[in-house]
């Protein structure tokens, strides 16, 4: 029925625009302006999301991980699987008006994935996403005012490299370093 008065063009939806989030602004009844609307969504749902995970992280991780074990000690699979997605999907719907589609995207796989080539203890990669995503978007951010050019796709560009750096020099799982070690160990079975 509203089909028609919908705005949905690319440059807002696929790929956000971070820039313009200080011209959403939330205003008082009185007129008073208390800044950018996207900050506060932000910050509440930080705020939701960290204290779900504080509260239930043995729960996700168990029921993630050994879908048995916790069906044997009583936890519902099911029932922490759907509200880990129901936070993924708060998440991804809130973020997708700030930063559009792309952006979401790529900070919601190419961190992790940064970090899981690096670590295999989950707190760990917790953390190395937490910095692998603030990195890249300073990063991506000065690279966008460099180049005058889409912030997200700046952020996006600059997580492809971490991930790049990562899967190439890794010392558990990087191409580059398995390559050496496997022409070492050649050299020393030639030497002995």
């Amino acid at each position: 029925l509203f089909a028609g008065q919908v705005d949905l063009d690319q440059e807002c939806v696929l790929y956000g625009e971070i820039a313009y989030i200080p011209l959403d602004l939330w205003i008082l009844d009185d007129g008073t302006i208390m800044g950018p609307r996207a900050l506060y969504i932000a910050a509440i749902l930080l705020i939701i999301i960290v204290a779900f995970l504080f509260i239930s992280y043995r729960h996700l991780q168990i029921s993630t991980f050994d879908k048995a074990f916790a069906r044997s000690i009583g936890i519902s699979v099911g029932l922490w699987h759907y509200l880990f997605m129901g936070m993924v999907s708060v998440t991804t719907v809130s973020a997708f008006d700030s930063v559009g589609a792309i952006l979401v995207v790529a900070l919601f796989v190419v961190p992790p994935a940064t970090a899981y080539l690096l670590t295999r203890k989950l707190k760990t990669m917790l953390l190395l996403s937490i910095i692998f995503s603030v990195l890249n978007s300073v990063l991506g951010y000065y690279l966008a005012v460099y180049l005058n050019g889409s912030i997200a796709g700046a952020i996006t560009t600059v997580g492809g490299i971490t991930f790049a750096l990562a899967f190439l020099f890794s010392p558990t799982e990087g191409v580059l370093i398995r390559k050496w070690r496997h022409q070492n160990i050649k050299i020393e079975k030639l030497e002995s």
